[in-house]
């Protein structure tokens, strides 16, 4: 039987991949449709309890929060992060409080591959927030040239970040699944050298090459980690 809370992460993450090609804040149609797939995957998971209509309660309220007040500075500041945290462990501590049991799911999936689906999961969007806030702490975004732009400071380079975006999913899954299948630690060098080939001729300026160690440290340390744990 596959853990009820497992299938409610995975269905919750899934639905939050609509996040992965928007920056900025979604328009009230895509956030609708977005609260829509997350109750869905609530009631589907868990017959109708307190705990469940109260858990449906704080995702139509995050919801609503993030409709109204996210930005794209807040976002990059970690906010979609803390709406992962309430529409997750929120209605995880009701279940468990309140006991309420999931449906007896009793599909032929083996553990691994829904703990391999939920680290993936978790490595494609989720890790890549964190990884956004530790450059704006560390004030390493990828900033536009001074001769592409004539505001000062220059502005975040967004198609930058959006490449980044892209190599640091593949990559973090690429770790993740050798590690998690496999447990070469030696493979993961070589991605990592590939990368480095691939982006050689802009190591040379100075903060685009500690934009791209930092995230690459970042993602490497994410991608073990939720291996390693997701293996227990």
């Amino acid at each position: 039987m596959i853990p009820g809370l497992a299938l409610y992460a995975c269905g919750l993450m899934l639905s939050r991949l609509v996040y992965l090609p928007n920056d900025g804040p979604l328009p009230v149609t895509k956030n609708a449709a977005l609260l829509t797939a997350q109750l869905l995957v609530l009631f589907l998971v868990y017959p109708f309890h307190l705990a469940v209509w109260l858990s449906a309660a704080v995702l139509i309220m995050v919801a609503l929060l993030a409709h109204y007040f996210e930005t794209a500075g807040r976002i990059r500041r970690g906010s979609r992060i803390l709406t992962l945290v309430a529409q997750l462990l929120i209605p995880a501590g009701l279940f468990w409080s309140l006991g309420a049991d999931a449906r007896a799911w009793t599909l032929n999936v083996p553990e691994t591959i829904v703990a391999a689906s939920l680290g993936i999961l978790v490595l494609a969007n989720e890790v890549n927030y964190l990884i956004r806030l530790l450059f704006v702490w560390c004030n390493l975004e990828p900033k536009m040239s001074a001769s592409a732009c004539d505001s000062s400071p220059p502005p975040v380079d967004e198609e930058e970040y959006k490449a980044g975006r892209v190599i640091g999913m593949l990559e973090r899954a690429l770790i993740f699944l050798i590690i998690f299948f496999v447990n070469d630690f030696a493979a993961v060098g070589f991605i990592l050298a590939a990368k480095g080939l691939i982006r050689i001729q802009q190591t040379k300026d100075r903060q685009f090459s500690e934009y791209m160690l930092i995230g690459t440290l970042a993602s490497t340390i994410f991608s073990v980690v939720v291996a390693l744990v997701l293996q227990e």
